[in-house]
């Protein structure tokens, strides 16, 4: 019996040892970055990885600025190698998904005018909504806002 224990441990442990920690990416788009990482999310994503120091495409009214990654990255259970960057929010981007299946997957909250989204915390809300731009047409966007001073600069 005690051999069968300690067999269950080890594996238990070995799995726990290979169980990556979370990217600064996911982190942001899982609506789990600090308050104290918010100013410098940008210019620390642009540190980590390449694809975030400058955007492939930039988008006035509203304001987007679209990363195309070299892979992609998961999050919320969506993945896709394009993130998109709000005032306040950070995005994935998401092909022929919408918005009613992400109301239903994350459990938002639609509201006329607005993203649909879910508190998590007084500032941070999981949001999903789609844009106009002909770039991301046919697109989920579905992510993070943060309520942020802060992360309103995210935008270059």
């Amino acid at each position: 019996m005690m051999k069968n224990v300690t067999a269950v441990f080890l594996v238990f442990c070995s799995a726990s040892a290979f169980a990556t920690k979370p990217t600064l990416l996911e982190t942001a788009l899982s609506c789990q970055l600090k308050d104290e990482q918010i100013a410098s999310l940008m210019r620390d994503l642009a540190l980590q990885q390449p694809a975030f120091v400058k955007p492939s495409q930039q988008f006035g009214a509203p304001s987007a600025d679209i990363y195309r990654l070299p892979k992609p990255v998961s999050a919320l259970g969506y993945s896709s190698d394009e993130v998109v960057v709000t005032p306040a929010r950070v995005l994935l981007a998401v092909p022929a998904q919408t918005v009613s299946q992400a109301v239903d997957k994350l459990n938002l909250i639609e509201e006329a005018y607005s993203p649909a989204s879910r508190e998590i915390r007084p500032t941070v809300s999981v949001v999903a909504f789609q844009l106009s731009h002909k770039e991301l047409e046919n697109k989920l966007l579905v992510g993070c806002q943060y309520a942020n001073n802060d992360a309103a600069g995210w935008i270059q």
